[in-house]
């Protein structure tokens, strides 16, 4: 994963950009690359993918690497929360190939991990990315700052549409976008 490569280069400051995932897992699977482990009750990792939340029973951060000291700040594109009839699961299951019984699996399972990993799951734009804006900031950047609209000329071109922006301190406390 980039961002485990950017870490062990050094960065001090990191901004993602999420959105067009082909996954539903909350981050399961960037929060594995970086080192969390999502097990059941008897303790065995979990297989990936998104319905495999639903067994979730202890997400243990031993080896989660630290995020860097200048927080990671989460661009997002869209302002779906990450469960409900807006959320990841609903909203873009059905593109991603999920049917309906699906969707109510892993809308379940995306609920299953809010529960263990708190944060805000109703928060805007929270479904990015089948749920990684929410998992990252959750999980990996306690003190998530609310997401406003802005536009940002990141890399040289002006984005068509306004970015959503969540940003977060790696050991807590608010910070706001700049």
């Amino acid at each position: 994963m980039v961002a485990r490569a950017a870490l062990a280069a050094g960065v001090t400051r990191l901004v993602i950009g999420l959105g067009g995932s082909a996954s539903t897992d909350g981050g399961a699977g960037a929060l594995r690359a970086l080192g969390l482990r999502l097990q059941d009750n008897l303790g065995r990792d979990l297989p990936l993918g998104g319905a495999a939340l639903a067994d979730l029973a202890h997400l243990d951060s031993t080896y989660l690497l630290p995020a860097p000291p200048g927080g990671v700040q989460l661009l997002v594109d869209v302002t779906a929360p990450l469960t409900g009839p807006a959320g990841a699961a609903a909203v873009y299951g059905p593109q991603k190939g999920a049917d309906p019984a699906d969707v109510t699996l892993l809308d379940a399972a995306l609920r299953r991990l809010a529960e263990l990993a708190g944060g805000d799951p109703d928060e805007s734009g929270a479904g990015a990315a089948g749920g990684t804006a929410y998992g990252l900031a959750a999980v990996w950047g306690p003190g998530s700052c609310r997401a406003r609209r802005r536009s940002r000329n990141w890399s040289g071109w002006r984005t068509r549409s306004p970015a959503r922006t969540w940003c977060s301190r790696a050991r807590g406390g608010s910070t706001r976008p700049r």
